[in-house]
């Protein structure tokens, strides 16, 4: 599955354990990691993969589940922000309608920030990428994007950053997530990642068909 902005690999439906599909997932959870940017690609480059946005599962701003602070700024970077009960439900979704075609193999992609903070979705996924970049670059690439609704003065400084080392730091520590270096180019990075899925797609291919 993917990623991190979170960003996957290649789903095999599975003939021993057809109700698991193996997902395979590319994590690039720092925000403005350049995740959606290689997921695109990626979904261009290889055939039978679908590609889910966490960001696509963000409540409404006006929903009083998102936290806010005694200025009533809202706390977007938090997994209470999101409506993680759906998308774990698509995904189980997602995995089941492929699970019928034991002869093709599949790939669901999921990206986004907060994919390997939430247990229930992260024990889904059976590879984990997760791409680290500096404050200097994510804030570069953050002021460049519009945002709905658009950041309050200072949140990045106090709610983007902090939020992103503490959501890394509960992580960090878990031996199936690989982190890799977001900090090269673009391009460089979508091959290296690229290279990784079809390593993993080819041993699949010659176990499982």
């Amino acid at each position: 599955m993917f990623i991190s902005s979170s960003l996957a690999d290649w789903l095999p439906c599975w003939r021993e354990n057809p109700e698991k599909a193996l997902a395979q997932e590319f994590e690039f959870s720092f925000t403005n990691s350049g995740k959606s940017t290689i997921a695109t690609m990626l979904s261009k480059e290889i055939c039978n993969l679908d590609v889910m946005n966490q960001d696509l599962y963000f409540l409404e701003p006006d929903d009083p589940a998102i936290e806010r602070d005694i200025h009533g700024i809202r706390n977007f970077e938090k997994l209470s922000a999101l409506d993680m009960e759906r998308m774990v439900q698509d995904v189980k979704l997602w995995i089941k309608s492929k699970t019928c075609n034991s002869d093709s193999l599949f790939i669901l992609l999921i990206e986004g920030f907060l994919i390997f903070n939430h247990k229930e979705l992260s024990d889904l996924i059976d590879h984990k990428y997760f791409i680290k970049i500096t404050k200097e670059i994510c804030f570069e690439r953050r002021i460049k994007r519009q945002y709905i609704p658009p950041d309050p003065d200072g949140y990045f400084d106090s709610y983007v950053w902090p939020w992103t080392i503490t959501n890394l730091m509960a992580i960090q520590d878990c031996t199936d997530i690989e982190f890799i270096d977001g900090t090269a180019d673009l391009q460089a990075l979508y091959k290296s990642i690229l290279t990784r899925i079809m390593k993993i797609v080819f041993i699949h291919r010659e176990k499982y068909f």
